[in-house]
């Protein structure tokens, strides 16, 4: 039987076609090879001066404070704080920063993330908003100016058409939570990395 003449350049191209679809195959399966990261070290900014829940104000001098405190609290999903065994991760560094871009004051902090559930994710982007949970200490009534743990006025409440808030000048810091909808707008994930990362530079404004 009469063999039939293939030219050179379709048995080339042939090669190269096979070359490149093996190379897709191999792209395409590194990932899925490549272990998960057993820990993910996350940049947030915590909370941001200002109203929080339309109940609180936050102050600046509250999250300088706050600061020296929060460092070993829990990262929680939805302010699971009765669950002791629900933390994702910990906090390992906390200060308190300026966003010069919002022109207020936040606090930064850097969570350390050991579950694989919540570290997968913080890679899909699923879990980008957080909210804190804390304890005031010191709280301002908006509407009569004492101290608003022993004053008539419950924050979020409207007294004669005026909305009482705490204004807060002392908290400690209980726990850090995924949230869907912050209570702090603009609370959220700054950045990620497998390895251990710094705070932002620069520092408060005098």
């Amino acid at each position: 039987m009469k063999k039939l003449y293939e030219p050179r350049f379709l048995k080339t191209a042939s090669k190269l076609m096979l070359a490149f679809l093996a190379m897709s195959v191999v792209v395409a399966i590194i990932p899925l090879c490549m272990p998960a990261p057993t820990k993910l070290y996350v940049k947030v900014a915590a909370v941001y001066e200002g109203v929080i829940d339309q109940r609180f104000f936050m102050t600046h001098h509250a999250i300088k404070e706050c600061a020296k405190t929060f460092v070993n609290d829990m990262m929680l999903v939805a302010h699971e704080q009765g669950e002791p065994m629900a933390a994702v991760g910990h906090i390992t560094k906390a200060a308190a920063k300026y966003d010069k871009e919002l022109k207020l004051h936040y606090l930064e902090v850097i969570v350390e993330i050991t579950d694989p559930i919540a570290i997968d994710k913080i890679q899909k982007k699923l879990f980008s908003k957080v909210s804190i949970g804390f304890m005031p200490i010191s709280v301002q009534c908006s509407i009569c100016q004492t101290n608003m743990l022993h004053c008539s006025h419950d924050p979020g409440h409207e007294y004669n058409g005026v909305l009482a808030r705490g204004i807060v000048w002392q908290m400690d810091g209980l726990e850090l939570s995924f949230v869907n909808i912050p209570a702090s707008e603009h609370a959220r994930v700054l950045s990620w990395s497998t390895n251990d990362v710094e705070l932002s530079t620069g520092n408060l404004p005098k």
